[in-house]
C-alpha cells in the first residue's frame, strides 16, 4: 500500500488571457489548500487559436513556472484540441488536462468519444460539440492507475434547450461507462473525476457510479457543494474511485463559491481525495 492524493478543479476558462493575480491564486490554492496532490485533474483550461493547428494551452507553462517557485516540480499534459471543437466560450478552446508530479509518471493519454456524436456534436441528434474526456494512464510505485478527467455537457442553454443538454449529458456518461467496461479498467486503480454538471443522483452521474464506484463526497458531513447555481449551493464536481483505494478521505475547499474571497480564481471549488493505494 502507498499514500495517494488527487484533486479535481474546474478552472473556469483559465488561459493566457487571465490576469496574473488569478493564475497566482490558482497555483497558491493547489499548494496550500490542497497540499500539492500527486495528480490534479483540471477542466476548462484554454487557449486562443493562432491558426488551424491544435491549440496548445500556453497558460500551462506559466502554471508550471509558478509551481516551481513554490518548490514543486509539476508536469502538465493534455491532448490539444483543434480550434472551436470543444464548445464553451468562443475561441477559448477549453479542454481537460492533468498536472502531476514525482514519483508519479505518465505512461499514456487518450480520449473518449472522439467518434461519438454526443461529444463531437450532431444536428440530427440535437447535440453540440463538447469536451472529450481525457484518460491518463499513470504509474505510481509500480502500480498502474487510470484517471478519467471529465467535463460533461454544461447546463448552459446556448443552442440547446435544457432538456436537450441534459439528454446529451446523460448519453456522454454512458459512453464513459461503456469505455470503462470495454477496456476492463476496473481491474486497476481507477478514478473518474471532474465537472459532471449534474447532481449525484442524476442519470448522468449514476451511469458511472453504479458500475462500481464510491464518491469522495460521501466522506463529508457538511457543506457538500462545489458550485452555486442561482445562488444555491450544489455539488457538480466529483471524484469517483474503485475498490483499489482504501482509507479514503475527502475535502472541498470553499474558496471560489464565496464571492467575497480575495483568493477566488474560479466559480467552482476544488475537491480533494487522499487515501491508500492498494495493489490486488
Amino acid at each position: 500500500m502507498s499514500e495517494f492524493s488527487f484533486a479535481s478543479i474546474n478552472a473556469a476558462n483559465l488561459g493566457e488571457w487571465s490576469d496574473e493575480s488569478r493564475i497566482d491564486a490558482f497555483v497558491t490554492s493547489m499548494v496550500t489548500d490542497l497540499g500539492a496532490p500527486l495528480i490534479i485533474a483540471i477542466q476548462e483550461i484554454g487557449a486562443a487559436a493562432m491558426g488551424d493547428e491544435p491549440v496548445k494551452a500556453l497558460v500551462a507553462d506559466t502554471i508550471i513556472q509558478k509551481l516551481a517557485a513554490h518548490q514543486w516540480a509539476y508536469h502538465y499534459a493534455d491532448i490539444a484540441p483543434m480550434p472551436e471543437t470543444t464548445g464553451g466560450a468562443e475561441n477559448m478552446n477549453i479542454r481537460c488536462g492533468f498536472l502531476y508530479r514525482a514519483p508519479v509518471e505518465l505512461r499514456s493519454l487518450q480520449q473518449i468519444g472522439a467518434d461519438s456524436p454526443f461529444f463531437i456534436g450532431s444536428d440530427e441528434l440535437d447535440c453540440v460539440a463538447s469536451r472529450l474526456p481525457l484518460v491518463g494512464e499513470f504509474v505510481h510505485q509500480n502500480d498502474v492507475i487510470y484517471i478519467i478527467n471529465c467535463h460533461l455537457k454544461s447546463m448552459s442553454l446556448k443552442n440547446q434547450t435544457k432538456k436537450q443538454a441534459k439528454k446529451q449529458r446523460n448519453q456522454q456518461s454512458k459512453v464513459v461507462a461503456e469505455f470503462i467496461e470495454a477496456h476492463d479498467l476496473k481491474a486497476h486503480p481507477l478514478i473518474i473525476a471532474g465537472d459532471m454538471n449534474d447532481t449525484f443522483n442524476s442519470k448522468t452521474v449514476q451511469a458511472i457510479a453504479k458500475i462500481g464506484f464510491e464518491s469522495v463526497h460521501a466522506q463529508l458531513k457538511y457543506q457538500i457543494y462545489t458550485y452555486k447555481y442561482q445562488k444555491k449551493p450544489i455539488l457538480l464536481d466529483y471524484i469517483l474511485y474503485n475498490e483499489h483505494f482504501t482509507d479514503v478521505e475527502g475535502a472541498i475547499a470553499h474558496i471560489n463559491t464565496d464571492p467575497m474571497n480575495e483568493r477566488r480564481y474560479s466559480d467552482h471549488d476544488p475537491i480533494l481525495m487522499t487515501g491508500q493505494l492498494c495493489s490486488k
